[in-house]
């Protein structure tokens, strides 16, 4: 038996506010016996041995040979109260050290029964707030082209009015949302940017402008006309079908080409 995904009540919280947990495990035929689920919680920036136990919860499994999934309900929590990003998770402790993993994070990442949740402070009198999230989460975020942060912003309090909203990352389309947020309003916002590539495109970009970086070294130290001109090639490939990558590659091909030319 595993708990295979939870949901949450939200992913905005303040201090002192509850969230409910419901984990949904996966009964095998001979999962019979009791189970013994374990909440944990901890801050998204802290290191992988920093989960916290927050609350257990045992039971007996269905003595049928049913096979299939069930929702549990976990008992409820108070938030931290700190302001920030945290992750909740829950598992079954028989699951820790067997095959799902050794620790309870290896566990809860192989399984991805843990979601992410903010803490924040209500805005301030007169003000809003804008908690902004991107997929993937090492995009930068602008708020009205100003850099506001990487991967999110949290409890960014702001005055009510009109925004305009981008992420962007290396290799990825810029994602742009307009927003209108009122007094005292609280307004998540979800940006998901589009790779230019899919990974085998990327892994074939990858691999044609390696080559040309290291044929082009090749040429360097050896002064070959063929070498340099394999090199030019596959850089200028690399070129067509790999954007800023490319383009990288294949100036850097260009100077040591230039520079076993003239040696």
């Amino acid at each position: 038996m595993k708990v295979t995904h939870i949901t949450v009540s939200g992913t905005e919280f303040h201090p002192g506010e509850t969230m409910d947990v419901v984990a949904y495990i996966q009964k095998d035929l001979l999962d019979i016996g009791t189970y013994d689920l374990a909440m944990y919680v901890k801050k998204k920036t802290a290191p992988a041995s920093a989960w916290e136990l927050i609350d257990r919860k045992d039971g007996m499994m269905d003595p049928s040979p049913w096979v299939g999934s069930a929702a549990i309900p976990m008992p409820g929590f108070v938030v931290p109260n700190k302001v920030g990003e945290y992750y909740v998770g829950v598992l079954d402790t028989g699951n820790i050290g067997a095959s799902q993993g050794a620790t309870v994070d290896e566990v809860l990442r192989n399984t991805g029964a843990f979601r992410l949740f903010s803490v924040t402070t209500p805005p301030p009198v007169g003000k809003a707030q804008l908690n902004i999230y991107t997929y993937p989460s090492d995009a930068t975020i602008y708020i009205d082209g100003e850099k506001a942060g990487v991967g999110s912003v949290i409890g960014k309090n702001v005055n009510p009015g009109i925004y305009q909203i981008t992420a962007k990352k290396f290799l990825y389309e810029d994602e742009t949302v307009i927003v209108t947020i009122g007094v005292g309003e609280v307004m998540p916002i979800e940006l998901y940017l589009n790779p230019f590539l899919d990974s085998d495109d990327l892994g074939k970009v990858a691999l044609l402008a390696g080559a040309g970086v290291v044929l082009a070294g090749i040429a360097y130290v050896v002064i070959n006309k063929r070498a340099r001109a394999r090199a030019t090639e596959l850089g200028r490939t690399a070129w067509t079908k790999g954007g800023e990558l490319g383009r990288a590659a294949y100036s850097k091909a260009g100077e040591l080409y230039v520079a076993a030319r003239d040696a």
